[in-house]
């Protein structure tokens, strides 16, 4: 009963706007069984409940209830599991990564911009010295104005 209702379950947690759903699929995708993925977006859960709701469960022999951490044999195809993400039936899950692509774009720019102000700052010329002037700051110790993460 468990393996056939796991479908009708997984759909509504992946369209459902309602507040406890929602609740309920982050704490299917972000509390995975590794505890160094705890608060990140675990790809085989996010895998298996597309799966699921796709109508493809993980199928074991004699068990009788469904392993959100197995990714089924015979699942969907990447162009599949596409389109049923961009599909109406899924505007939670749309959300849900939308936030999660919000994040890891802005940690990606933060990192670049990281290596590149060094780099930029060697290229650009120096002014001359002076003998009666002190030296410049090095252009590394001067701090560079980032705003703040949203949410930190």
């Amino acid at each position: 009963l468990v393996l056939e209702a796991s479908p009708f379950v997984a759909r509504k947690l992946l369209s459902s706007d309602r507040p406890e759903l929602q609740k309920a699929l982050q704490e299917v995708l972000y509390g995975g069984g590794d505890p160094a993925l705890k608060g990140v977006v675990t790809p085989t859960r996010l895998a298996a409940l597309v799966n699921s709701a796709a109508g493809v469960v993980a199928r074991q022999e004699g068990a009788a209830f469904v392993d959100l951490d197995a990714v089924p044999d015979e699942g969907l195809t990447p162009a599949a599991a596409a389109a049923f993400v961009l599909s109406p039936d899924a505007a939670s899950i749309r959300a849900l990564l939308a936030d999660e692509a919000a994040g890891a774009s802005d940690l990606l720019l933060r990192q670049a911009l990281r290596k590149a102000v060094p780099l930029v700052a060697a290229a650009l010329p120096q002014p001359p010295r002076l003998p009666f002037l002190p030296p410049p700051p090095e252009p590394l110790e001067l701090p560079v104005p980032l705003p703040p993460r949203a949410g930190a």
